[in-house]
């Protein structure tokens, strides 16, 4: 067989020999996406009327789906047809015009115990009906958060793939001058906001590593000067450290299945 295949080879590249040396060329100068066109109205309340909170959500929607840089949403000034109700069937022939492939609507607003209810629909202007949609309550501090769990929605029902922007982003923050240079371990969302830190800078920290469920950092820490690795507990901020080895623990990661770590030990400088 391995003969054989040989044989063909050659026969095939005999056969081409004499127009081996021919070139295509190909001037490739830029790739060009078209950002889809979307109108993202702003939430309305109980009563119907466009709500303070709805704006806020649907402002963070929209700069999350317009990051990305494969949506445009559409200026609301242009909006032919008031924000409705998620419940409340849109009437297409008032946003085809405006060249939307979607529309996205829906309620939101504090509830007499304090809780934030809401409640989306995403439409498909084209086809005309409803791909996704959802809705539930959470605290009031969590409006970000849902905000981009429900651009996340929007951005997997256009792409195909799975939206990002409801991930967190931990590292290493520095300041201070170079000779007293300060590390603590931070973490914010993928814009930006929520910003806080974690450790205070007493210890010098490096390569922190979210577990599976981001609700962990496993990190080093070098505490008195003896470099280990510990892990953090987000919801807590309950540090610990992991294991009582002989030597330096170093370059955590985390197993797939979040139940295990795993990282290195240097013993004796080896």
């Amino acid at each position: 067989m391995f003969l054989r295949l040989v044989t063909v080879i050659a026969t095939c590249f005999g056969l081409f020999g004499n127009i081996a040396h021919a070139q295509l060329r190909i001037d490739i100068t830029e790739g060009q996406v078209a950002p889809t066109p979307i109108a993202i109205a702003n939430f309305t309340g109980p009563d119907g009327v466009v709500s303070e909170v709805g704006k806020q959500i649907a402002q963070i929607i929209s700069e999350d789906l317009e990051s990305s840089g494969l949506f445009a949403p559409v200026d609301s000034a242009a909006f032919i047809e008031p924000p409705k109700a998620p419940s409340i069937r849109p009437n297409f022939t008032n946003w085809s015009p405006l060249g939307v492939k979607g529309l996205l609507v829906g309620s939101a607003y504090v509830d007499s115990a304090g809780m934030l209810q809401v409640e989306f629909v995403l439409w498909d202007v084209v086809i005309q009906r409803n791909i996704t949609g959802g809705g539930g309550n959470a605290d009031q501090n969590a409006i970000r958060r849902i905000s981009h769990q429900i651009a996340d929605f929007v951005y997997e029902e256009f792409t195909g793939d799975r939206g990002y922007f409801d991930t967190r982003v931990v590292y290493v923050a520095e300041s201070g001058s170079q000779s007293r240079r300060l590390k603590r371990l931070a973490i914010m969302d993928q814009d930006g906001h929520n910003h806080q830190f974690l450790t205070s800078g007493a210890d010098l920290v490096l390569t922190p590593r979210f577990s599976p469920t981001a609700n962990e950092i496993a990190y080093l820490n070098y505490f008195n000067d003896e470099p280990n690795v510990y892990l953090f507990e987000i919801a807590t901020g309950r540090t610990e450290r992991l294991g009582s080895f002989p030597g330096m623990t170093f370059a955590p990661r985390f197993a797939p299945s979040g139940d295990k770590l795993i990282m290195s030990l240097a013993q004796n400088g080896m």
